[in-house]
């Protein structure tokens, strides 16, 4: 082997798989063609030991001395090797965090506001920019702030920001739009003033759509607010929002956060004036924003099947006592979907309307439940999920219970209530349904085996049939 005193990439031991980063000492094993951490070396400190016993003792001392030197490189080698690989995958998870964060806020906030609709967005008279760049905690209330807030419906807020950018989207409209946005409190609550209602600002998410911008673009601007926005510093935040717009596309915008332009008539591209635009607020978005935010910075995400996702190694699959079972009608590959599904951590299944996951959900569930498992299920799509728990309805009314929107938040008192009259009455034994399920599942592996022995013998006969009449015919030919 070859001693490498530096390696100039990082990698893993060939023999013990554990991380190497570069910078470390290592050994190059032609043969394999891979690296060897000082541990997993043939010639490495442990053997040497043993071989060094028959040594004098002072030849045992400077090998004993040698190997604990070595071997307190080599663990701190490893030890800086998985606190690297701590690092990395860390950054892995904060940078998912990331990406779902902006899905739902960029899903929360819709489109920009068009710049003929007036009566939701306006140009405030603002001749220093403070709030976005941190130097003041409020702003002076005005006229026409005091106006849009009295016009605002059921969930809607204003959103403060700054630079305010003029765009056209790919249908030719043209919209409005600040580059960092923070919310607002409740005019009505604060008439004096307009204070934030965050703590910091942040990138406009409705901007970073393909409407305005290439991937590429939004990916770059994106990864510079990601760094942090210098907030409480004028000169640096203006610095920021200078590089962000010109990843996106724009010259050098002069961006003087000191001396706002508070246009009448806004022109295309980056204007160096503050706005106030109208927008959506959910209480259900906000904390699940808060939520992915704090989840960010948690490092028990390895116990949970994004350690997967994430490259880590794939856990055993999970023991389960029970076959599975089919209160709906599966077929063959829904039935393996479902094994599958009880017993690794993460299965994904795909398939066009219509080809039955839906039904492949309510077996999950039900599945679940026979596990004493919780199940949580949840879609993008409200007509997606109404199909699934009326798939579950038809195996028991309280398998699922359905929430979501106010409709049916409101209805879950009287389901749960329901749910408990049609089942106060049964006194359901447990144990003797289980024994009765399972008898049902190993006389359905009887009879399946029965079926393919039944097969088996079928393509038996025929071939048998096939041989004779061929023998048969040879014999005629031959007498003829």
């Amino acid at each position: 082997m070859k001693k490498l005193n530096k390696i100039l990439y990082p990698g893993h031991c060939s023999s013990c798989n554990d991380y190497l980063p570069a910078g470390v000492s290592a050994w190059w094993d032609p043969a394999t063609k891979g690296i060897v951490c000082f541990r997993c070396r043939p010639d490495s400190p442990t053997r040497q030991q043993n071989q060094s016993s028959q040594r004098s003792n002072d030849g045992n001392s400077r090998a004993n001395s040698t190997y604990t030197d070595d071997k307190q490189k080599g663990n701190k080698t490893r030890i800086a090797g998985k606190q690297h690989q701590d690092d990395s995958l860390q950054k892995k998870w904060a940078h998912l965090i990331n990406y779902l964060l902006r899905c739902v806020e960029r899903e929360a906030t819709g489109d920009l506001t068009s710049e003929k609709d007036n009566q939701r967005w306006l140009l405030t008279p603002y001749k220093t920019e403070e709030l976005i760049c941190g130097t003041a905690d409020q702003a002076d209330m005005f006229t026409e702030a005091g106006d849009l807030a009295r016009c605002l419906q059921q969930g809607e807020v204003l959103v403060y920001g700054w630079p305010t950018l003029l765009l056209t989207d790919k249908r030719g409209v043209k919209r409005i739009g600040p580059l960092f946005v923070t919310e607002l409190e409740n005019p009505k609550q604060h008439l004096e003033a307009i204070i934030p209602a965050e703590d910091e600002p942040y990138l406009n998410p409705a901007l970073l759509s393909e409407d305005y911008f290439d991937a590429d673009a939004i990916s770059a601007a994106v990864s510079l607010a990601n760094d942090g926005l210098p907030f409480g510093e004028p000169t640096a935040m203006a610095s920021t929002a200078s590089k962000i717009l010109a990843e996106l596309g724009f010259a050098e915008a002069g961006l003087k956060p000191e001396t706002l332009q508070p246009h009448q008539n806004l022109v295309d591209g980056v204007n160096n004036a503050a706005v106030i635009v109208v927008g959506e607020s959910s209480l259900m978005t906000k904390a699940l924003v808060t939520e992915l935010r704090n989840l960010e910075h948690r490092t028990d995400w390895r116990n949970t099947p994004a350690a997967w996702l994430l490259g880590l190694a794939r856990p055993a699959p999970r023991e389960v006592k029970n076959p599975v079972a089919a209160p709906l009608q599966l077929n063959d590959t829904q039935e393996q979907a479902a094994e599958q599904i009880r017993r690794e951590y993460l299965t994904v299944v795909t398939g066009p309307p219509g080809t039955g996951k839906s039904q492949l959900v309510a077996a999950a569930i039900s599945n679940a439940w026979i596990e004493n498992d919780t199940v949580l299920l949840s879609s993008t799509n409200n007509s997606a999920v109404d199909v699934a728990v009326e798939r579950c309805a038809k195996i028991h009314p309280g398998l699922v219970i359905r929430t979501g929107n106010r409709k049916h938040r409101d209805e879950l008192i009287e389901k749960v209530n329901h749910v408990l009259s049609t089942v106060k009455n049964i006194n359901p034994n447990e144990a003797e349904a289980r024994r009765q399920f399972v008898s049902a599942v190993s006389e359905r592996t009887r009879v399946q085996e029965s079926i393919e022995r039944m097969d088996f013998l079928r393509a038996e006969l025929v071939d048998s049939t096939l041989k004779s009449e061929s023998e048969k015919g040879g014999r005629t030919k031959a007498t003829i």
